[in-house]
């Protein structure tokens, strides 16, 4: 038994790059750009030791004991203290009033009293 099958030929070699800038105007769904954007958050790695001090930190002794602690990015330095932990989210409670957030893979040292903070 044969069956016949045509088969287009398809000439095209183009690549279609859509800009990502207005992707309302592509049509494309709040939800889908949402997941795209916690699936680029979840590949940014965290420095694990940078963590695991943050983990450790954010207890309601370590809240009162180590204060004020300075978190330092590549721009900029942050005193206060841990507010909440919100994923890659640190939010700190700065000495000064407010609160600002911060990507924990942005943090690059933390220190307490003018000296990097030993892990435990």
């Amino acid at each position: 038994m044969f069956i016949r099958v045509e088969v287009m030929d398809e000439e095209s070699t183009s690549v279609f790059v859509p800009n990502m800038e207005n992707p309302e105007e592509l049509g494309i769904p709040d939800d889908v750009m949402e997941m795209e954007q916690q699936q680029i958050d979840s590949d940014v790695q965290v420095d694990p030791s940078v963590a695991r001090r943050i983990a450790y930190l954010e207890g309601p002794f370590q809240k009162e004991v180590y204060r004020p602690l300075e978190f330092r990015t590549s721009e900029e330095a942050h005193k206060g203290t841990i507010g909440k932990v919100d994923g890659n989210t640190l939010y700190i409670e700065l000495e000064e009033e407010g609160t600002v957030a911060v990507e924990m893979h942005q943090i690059k040292e933390i220190f307490w009293r003018g000296k990097p903070f030993a892990e435990e």
